[in-house]
């Protein structure tokens, strides 16, 4: 074992830092320039001012546009790295200020949820992994997907609506003390649990699966000091995990501090990108991203303090650690979203699958699938089969409950609800699908092209990859979507540029590792041609976790763009969107609470069954790599992503 030198250590993790903070305040400069059309020109649109020529130069003379580009940038930077973010366009007041007097408030929120969720999560999972598939293990598993599958917008309505409107516990809106932070700390809770959980019990299965756990049970110890032993030593990746999703946190806390009233810098966020106020915009990505290399920095920090093994690291690692990602992180460290580690090899345990069934995966797996086909079918046939047209209005018939005739009631002016969900299916769907197949597409192909070339290439690669994961995955959808603007080609170019890292980290770590696999070097020694060797023997081989790995992402990219829709950058009026249906319906929650529910509801249905699709398609792949020797060579390293949603979490 070789004492790897502290000094040494900080130098490169402050040399990368410094790199990756400059790629970050690049991509935050540029994004103001995304803007179709005229900066100066829809700044002043967005102010209700008909912009005349005078007018448009003075505004560009005032942001500067009129000074070459990396001037504005040098400009731009050096007021940044002074603390000055510039002036809010809608307002008029110091965004500094703003977001000090906001930061305060939304911290408290992200803190109290994240130790709410914690206490919950943690013990959960640890008893849970102790006892794998009893009633305790299914109870949790049942109830951490049915939190998964819930946006954290809806959550927070139906608590508005069943505490705050119903029973009156709380005010409607919410106070800015305890009492008020506790309806938005209950619904962040609600809707981010679950996915803790899961993280928490296979991090503590694969633990409890130690030899030293069997000894202790053979000495009688008890099964609470057993969990306390597996929690010490899982600290370092749980510490991990709570930084690394500290963003998604941030990214959730944004929509329900809206809703509440919750005067945090995310519902400062939310009413510039309505106001499009693109100064107030950047600054909040700016804070977020720092925000999350903070938090990701003191846990790196935490856990070599926690876990003092994390310091060594073994000589003949030295050759293996060139197919790590950049920075050299130890892999302990890495929090899988999705979880792949079970297609390392053959000797590990396959993933325990949600429900314990009698029916084999690959059957599991095709119910599944024929779900998704079904749902498929109908959005593409809504047409044809929805009772009633979904954007005829009917005003005699407005806000009508529930009935024989309208499954879902009527919205406010006349339009069948059940009508509008099934049409929104087939927007949805699409979405999601296209973003899913172009992350994997261009990510895939970034990923396997920097493992190939390796060097330089491989090097400025990872670094742009770092730059882009530096942000939260909404936050950066959330960013790219408010300067694009809504339509079918910018949602999915803002979910795209918000989730083709992942998959580009994942397809490099797998060309490195089967790249190297005996059968590869075999096929050199005989001198097949690479391009034969790439297409016949690599890409099969990786193909298989990819496409896994695109179906696990699926859940968070609808997740994500129905929270975009929600906030109102999703697809324009009169397109049924399920976010922008539950949008409107949410002014209208005491009165019409199915405005709401309906379209919730097909949210959640359909976000289940993706989730549970890609958890049966984890498990056939682990079988398939229990049965094929090639595939036991294939090793998986940390991705993360949302959660959105899911989501998607780093």
């Amino acid at each position: 074992m070789i004492r790897i030198s502290v000094g040494w250590r900080f130098l490169r993790w402050l040399g990368a830092t410094v790199l990756v903070l400059f790629g970050v305040s690049v991509l935050a400069f540029v994004l103001t320039y995304l803007t179709p059309g005229d900066l100066a020109e829809n700044m002043l649109t967005s102010q209700g001012i008909t912009p005349t020529q005078e007018m448009i130069a003075m505004m560009r003379e005032r942001l500067g546009l009129d000074r070459p580009l990396w001037e504005q940038y040098g400009t731009w930077l050096w007021r940044l790295l002074h603390g000055d973010l510039g002036e809010s366009l809608s307002k008029g007041t110091v965004i500094m200020d703003d977001l000090s007097a906001r930061l305060p408030l939304t911290l408290a929120l992200t803190t109290c949820s994240l130790l709410v969720t914690w206490v919950i999560a943690v013990p959960l999972g640890i008893a849970a992994a102790l006892r794998p598939r009893s009633p305790l293990d299914l109870v949790c598993r049942v109830a951490s997907y049915i939190s998964s599958a819930l946006p954290s917008f809806l959550v927070a309505l139906l608590v508005l609506h069943s505490l705050g409107m119903k029973a009156r516990f709380f005010p409607i809106a919410a106070s800015q003390d305890l009492r008020g932070m506790v309806m938005p700390t209950i619904a962040t809770t609600v809707a981010t649990v679950g996915w803790y959980f899961r993280q928490i019990r296979a991090i503590a299965l694969e633990e409890a699966d130690q030899p030293y756990i069997g000894g202790l049970r053979v000495r009688g110890m008890g099964e609470v000091r057993i969990g306390a032993h597996i929690l010490r030593n899982i600290a370092a990746p749980l510490v991990t995990l709570a930084a690394t999703s500290f963003g998604a946190m941030l990214a959730g806390t944004a929509v329900v501090e809206q809703i509440f009233g919750w005067q945090g810098i995310g519902n400062y966020a939310l009413s510039a990108i309505a106001a499009k106020d693109y100064p107030v915009i950047q600054a909040y990505v700016v804070w977020c991203a720092l925000a999350f290399l903070v938090a990701n920095t003191i846990a790196d920090l935490a856990a070599f303090i926690l876990d003092p093994r994390l310091n060594e690291k073994p000589a003949r690692a030295r050759g293996s650690a060139r197919g790590a990602d950049v920075g050299g992180a130890p892999a302990r460290l890495r929090i899988n979203r999705p979880d792949l580690t079970s297609l390392v090899s053959g000797n590990r345990k396959r993933p325990h699958i949600l429900i314990r069934t009698k029916l084999r995966p690959i059957v599991t797996w095709r119910i599944l699938l024929l779900l998704i086909v079904v749902v498929l079918l109908v959005g593409s046939l809504a047409g044809t089969i929805a009772p009633y047209d979904p954007n005829a209005p009917d005003v005699v018939g407005a806000r009508k409950p529930p009935d024989l005739n309208h499954w879902m009631g009527t919205d406010s002016l006349g339009r069948d609800v059940f009508s509008r969900v099934l049409s929104g299916i087939w927007p949805t769907m699409s979405i999601a699908l296209t973003v899913v197949v172009c992350s994997l597409v261009i990510g895939a192909t970034i990923g396997m092209l920097s493992a190939l070339v390796g060097g330089a290439v491989d090097a400025v690669v990872q670094r742009i990859v770092a730059v882009f994961q530096s942000f939260p995955e909404f936050i950066l959808a959330l960013a790219f979507a408010s300067m694009l603007g809504p339509g079918f080609v910018p949602v999915v170019t803002a979910l795209t540029l918000s989730t083709w890292t992942n998959t580009a980290r994942y397809a490099r770590i797998l060309t490195m590792q089967v790249k190297r696999a005996p059968y590869i070097q075999a096929a050199r020694m005989n001198g097949v041609h690479p391009v034969i060797i790439f297409l016949r023997h690599m890409v099969p081989n990786i193909a298989s976790p990819l496409f896994v790995m695109a179906a696990s992402g699926l859940g968070s990219v609808i997740l994500n763009l129905a929270t975009l829709s929600f906030v109102g950058l999703g697809l324009p009026q009169p397109t049924s969107e399920w976010g922008t249906m539950i949008s409107e319906g949410r002014t209208q929650l005491q009165l019409a609470p199915w405005l709401v529910t309906g379209p919730g509801a097909a949210l959640f249905v359909v976000i289940l069954i993706v989730n549970l699709f890609a958890d049966a398609s984890q498990e056939i792949l682990a079988v398939s790599a229990d049965s094929s020797p090639a595939q036991d060579e294939i090793g998986t390293k940390q991705s993360s992503g949302s959660v959105a949603g899911q989501k998607g979490m780093e």
